[in-house]
């Protein structure tokens, strides 16, 4: 009787511990940032970011005709297609906001890459940062 006993008490101990664990998965994986600030040099931007488990890779900025386009290649790196609501704000050498723009991101595919371009109108050449954020 006593050696059931036993067992039961390090059945439970161990299911509280996993019980632990899985719950401090999910509390950690709810607090990450859903927003990422890159650095732009040239036109182009030193890091890579992920939002939401879909990374935005070789982002560059130019401006021409009177539009500055940002343009990104994204790659989903999670187990279902994604359709993403992202705001942009363009920030100067001080971080101060120079510009905003959203744009609706739709089919994603698992594993596979797909090309984000959007504009604004203006002149925002000089831009040094640039905030992307997912919007609900």
């Amino acid at each position: 009787m006593k050696k059931i006993k036993k067992e039961s008490k390090l059945l439970i101990i161990v299911l509280v511990i996993i019980a632990i664990v899985l719950i401090s998965v999910i509390i950690i994986s709810l607090i990450k940032p859903e927003k990422e600030n890159i650095e732009i040099q040239n036109g182009v931007a030193t890091e890579n970011i992920e939002l939401k488990d879909v990374e935005f890779s070789e982002i560059t900025s130019s401006y021409a005709g009177g539009i500055t386009t940002i343009r990104a290649k994204m790659h989903n790196n999670s187990n279902k297609a994604k359709n993403l609501n992202i705001e942009i704000i363009l920030k100067d050498e001080n971080g101060n906001q120079v510009g905003e723009m959203r744009q609706n991101i739709e089919n994603v595919e698992v594993g596979r890459d797909k090309i984000f371009i959007t504009g604004i109108t203006g002149d925002y050449s000089d831009v040094k940062d640039i905030e992307m954020r997912v919007v609900k």
